[in-house]
Formats: structure tokens, sequence, C-alpha cells
């Protein structure tokens, strides 16, 4: 496989699977549990830019033995992958959605209500 059919390859895997997990019906209800777990979990699983570097990375790791000569080519090569899908995934959605992931505002998790919101009511 040459050199350009890898990287078209990869760059369909990093934009598919970041799709799917931050945007796409299917993985709604996992979505939808993993951001009730916290804050930190909610901005991680609703952010394509966040989530592509992570899938970045997991892609790099699959594809590094080709291209690592040495553990210190391996780690950064993964590192560069995932910098480069979180990059691909900023221009992508700044594309297609303006910037804005549209799941988000749809599956936005319920916030409790404080203690001075109940008070009032």
């Amino acid at each position: 496989m040459s050199e350009l059919t890898s990287l078209v390859e990869w760059a369909l895997l990093a934009v598919g699977l970041t799709y799917w997990i931050t945007m796409s019906g299917i993985f709604a209800p996992a979505r939808y549990l993993i951001a009730s777990a916290g804050a930190f979990w909610e901005a991680l699983i609703y952010c394509p830019m966040c989530t592509g570097f992570w899938v970045g990375c997991g892609l790099g790791v699959c594809h590094a033995h080709t291209f690592a000569a040495s553990h210190l080519h391996f780690v950064a090569n993964t590192f560069a992958s995932g910098f480069a899908s979180m990059g691909l995934m900023f221009v992508v959605i700044h594309a297609t959605t303006g910037g804005s992931n549209p799941a988000y505002t749809q599956e936005r998790v319920p916030e409790t209500t404080s203690t001075n919101e109940t008070e009032e009511a």
C-alpha cells in the first residue's frame, strides 16, 4: 500500500471513529452515560478535538509498528498521530457544523438544581 493510501485510510478512520463517538445517534446512550460521570467526562466525550486526540493516539499505536524504529519513535509517532487527528477534527468540525457539536445541545446532561433554586420554588 502506498503512503498516500495509508494517509487517506488513517484520516478516514480518525474522522469516522471520532464522529461515531462524539456525534452519532448509535453511540448516544453510551455518550450520555459517560457524560453523567462528571464535567470532565462530559467535556471529553462531546468535544470532537479532545476525542479526536485520543482516537489519533489509538490509531498511532495501531500503525506505529510500521514506522517506529525505537521506543522513542513509537511514543513520538503515537502523540504526533493524536495531534494530527485533533487538528483534522478541528478543520472538519468547523467546516461542517461551524465549530459546535449538535449532539451536545440535544443530549446535554441535566444539571442538578442547587439548594437556592429549590428553596425559592
